[in-house]
C-alpha cells in the first residue's frame, strides 16, 4: 500500500508535470474525474490502455511524494508513449531515495534499454555512491545510451571509485564506452589522477595508452614521473607514444 504524503517539493513537481502534459496536449482525465484519487486508483491508472490516464496517474503519484511509489513509476520508464515514458522518468527522479536503491538496482537490470538508461541517469541524481557498482557494471552494456548516461552518472557521483570504474572501461572494446568513460575522467579532473596513474600499470596497453592521454588532457604534474616510466619502458609503443605527448602537454602547461 502507498501512503498519501503532500511534502510541498513534489506538490511543485506536480504542478510542474501538469503544465508539461498540458503543452504537450495531453488531457489528465484520472485527476480531472477524480478530484481527489487514491495512491490505489493511481498505480491502477498506470497499466490503463490511455496514455493520458498513465500520464495522468504518474502526475498524481509524483504529487503524493511516496517513495515507494517509485517501484510503480519504475515501470512506466519503457512505457510506448514516449511522454509517459519521460514523465514517469521525472517523477521517479523526484521521488528518488537510498531506500529504493534494491529497486533501480533491478530497473538497471530491466531488459528494456529505456528502462536502463533512464534509470541510471536517476541514479546519478541520487548522489549516493553506494550506487558506482550498478553503474560501473552498466559501462558494458551494449546499448550506447546506457554505457554513455551511466559514464556521466559515474562522473556526477565522483570519487575514486567512480573514477576507477571509468578507468576500467577503457579497456573496453566498445568505442563508444571508451569515449564516455574518457570524457567523464577529463571531466572529474584532478580527482581521476590518482586511478589514472594506477591504470598506467595495468596490464592491458589499451587502458595504459588511454590513461596517458587523459592525465594529458588533465594537465596536473604529480602525473610526470609515472608518465616519464610509461614512456621510457612501457612495451607497448602505441602507450609510450601517448605518455610522450601527455608529458609535452604537461610541461607546455608548467611554462606558460
Amino acid at each position: 500500500m502507498i501512503k498519501h504524503k503532500t511534502p510541498v517539493a513534489p506538490r511543485l513537481l506536480y504542478l510542474a508535470l501538469l503544465f508539461v502534459i498540458a503543452l504537450g496536449g495531453i488531457a489528465l482525465p484520472v485527476l480531472a474525474d477524480d478530484p481527489a484519487p487514491t495512491p490505489d486508483t493511481l498505480v491502477a491508472g498506470l497499466s490503463s490502455d490511455d496514455p493520458e490516464v498513465r500520464a495522468a496517474s504518474v502526475a498524481g503519484l509524483a504529487a503524493m511524494g511516496d517513495p515507494a511509489a517509485a517501484t510503480a513509476l519504475l515501470q512506466l520508464l519503457a512505457d510506448p508513449d514516449p511522454k509517459v515514458g519521460l514523465y514517469a522518468a521525472q517523477a521517479v527522479g523526484a521521488l528518488a531515495s537510498p531506500e529504493n536503491l534494491p529497486v533501480f538496482r533491478e530497473g538497471m537490470r530491466h531488459g528494456n534499454p529505456d528502462v536502463r538508461w533512464r534509470t541510471a541517469l536517476i541514479l546519478g541524481e541520487l548522489g549516493d555512491r553506494r550506487a558506482i557498482p550498478t553503474l560501473a557494471r552498466a559501462l558494458s552494456d551494449p546499448e550506447v545510451l546506457v554505457h554513455r548516461t551511466a559514464a556521466e552518472s559515474l562522473m556526477k557521483l565522483g570519487g575514486p571509485a567512480a573514477a576507477s570504474a571509468l578507468v576500467r572501461a577503457l579497456d573496453s572494446s566498445s568505442a563508444s564506452a571508451v569515449n564516455a568513460a574518457k570524457k567523464g575522467l577529463v571531466a572529474m579532473g584532478d580527482s581521476a589522477i590518482t586511478p589514472l596513474i594506477i591504470g598506467l600499470a595495468a596490464p592491458g596497453a589499451q587502458r595504459r595508452a588511454n590513461a596517458a592521454t587523459i592525465l594529458g588532457y588533465v594537465g596536473d604534474p604529480s602525473a610526470l614521473p609515472a608518465l616519464r616510466t610509461v614512456a621510457g619502458i612501457d612495451p607497448d609503443e602505441g602507450a609510450r607514444a601517448e605518455a610522450e605527448w601527455a608529458i609535452d602537454q604537461i610541461t607546455r602547461k608548467q611554462s606558460q
